[in-house]
């Protein structure tokens, strides 16, 4: 029987912590909404009856559809009439000082 050798070349990447494209805006996944608000990049993505708000890549604000709009646990005792609107609602009070997000 005859072997046969196989050589295999790795290819090395290096990865930093700047796109190749900075001007270039994300692009947003179907669903998702992008924008941004008193300095912060915001994206929605709507699930069903509810949404998820990720700010500035790492904050989390979960949005609950209610019957007359959108509300959530940052801010009970309201609703909103997008997710949106509650999410600029969100960092306006975290500007205040009322809330931590």
């Amino acid at each position: 029987m005859i072997g046969a050798s196989v050589a295999v070349a790795g290819t090395a990447v290096a990865v930093t912590g700047t796109p190749p494209f900075g001007d270039v805006p994300s692009a947003a996944a179907a669903g998702e909404e992008r924008f941004t608000s008193r300095g912060r990049a915001v994206a929605i993505q709507k699930i069903g009856n509810s949404a998820h708000a990720v700010i500035n890549g790492r904050h989390g604000v979960h949005i609950e559809r209610m019957l007359d709009g959108y509300a959530t646990h940052l801010l009970p005792f309201g609703t909103y009439k997008s997710p949106r609107k509650l999410v600029e609602a969100v960092i306006q009070a975290e500007d205040a000082g009322l809330l931590i997000i």
